[in-house]
Order: structure tokens, then sequence, then C-alpha cells
């Protein structure tokens, strides 16, 4: 585990380094972990006493180091003012570190979306735009829908048990 962290570590300060060259205001110094139980996220960037600290995926140090550079890039820019969401500012600096060769996106369409509707127990789905989300757990989204709206047109949520055959 040490040498993942170690090579993590290498490829942080890679995209540090690109982030400074074009002047992204990301805030130094975070710490970054590698989480071994995610199972459905690359990485994610959370806020721990009011300090940002950065978890990146046990399964993603399979990936290519692209992959990984990516996805340490979009976690990073969450740190930026403003950017802890992925409104119009957080596309804005995705749009600036992509000119140098990353494919930073808002969100990830890989083998791992594909896992997960095959082994969701729920679907979620717009009654507006059929916006589809899948669910393993019985979150709070499941059992009261009707408290939530669709991200994208704000139209009600549906839910539905998907039963397997």
């Amino acid at each position: 585990m040490e040498n993942k962290l170690i090579y993590l570590y290498s490829l942080y300060e890679l995209v540090r380094a690109d982030m400074d060259k074009i002047k992204i205001p990301y805030t130094k110094n975070v710490p970054i972990k590698i989480n071994p139980r995610a199972k459905r996220m690359h990485g994610c960037c959370r806020k721990v006493n009011g300090n940002f600290v950065i978890e990146i995926s046990d399964f993603l140090l399979n990936y290519s180091k692209k992959e990984i550079m990516n996805t340490i890039a979009h976690e990073l820019i969450h740190t930026c003012y403003g950017c802890f969401n992925h409104g119009k500012r957080f596309k804005y600096y995705c749009d600036k570190i992509n000119q140098l060769g990353y494919n930073v996106t808002t969100t990830y369409k890989g083998k791992e979306v594909t896992q997960i509707q095959n082994e969701a127990k729920y679907l979620v789905m717009c009654e507006n735009c059929n916006t589809k989300m899948y669910r393993m757990k019985k979150s709070k989204l499941i059992t009261n829908s009707q408290l939530y709206r669709c991200s994208k047109c704000k139209g009600k949520l549906r839910v539905y048990k998907i039963i397997k055959k």
C-alpha cells in the first residue's frame, strides 16, 4: 500500500505543477488518501474539519497514469473557491486544464457504471426528462422520493424496485 501511495503522490505533484502553470487557484497542500473500500467512484473531495481531503479509489490505481491524473485534477478543482459542485466555475477550470491534454469531466461513464446498473436494486427516474439514477441501497431518496427533485429539470422522481431474474 505504501508503494501505491508514493506513486499516487508522484502523480499528484505532476497535476499540481500543471495547475500552477495555468494558474488554477486550487487549495495547496491537500492531503490525498487511498480509499480501499470505494467501488463506485474514482475519487472524491471531502471537507473534514473545514479542510479538504482527497480520496482516490484503490481500484483506480490499476488504470492508466492519464486516467488517475484526470481524477486527481477533477478532485483538486473541487478545492477551488466556488467549485465544490459541478457548476460553471468548475467547468471553466476543467476546460482550462483540458487544454493541457487532460480529459477532466464532471462525470465518468466507464465500465463501473454498467456494473452499477447490473447490480442496482432500485431505479430512480425523473417523470419529466426520464433521467435515470441507479441505487444499490434503500437510502432516503428511495424511501422518501417525494422530498427530492431531478437535478436537471426539477421534475418529480419515481422509484422502481428492480427485480432480478
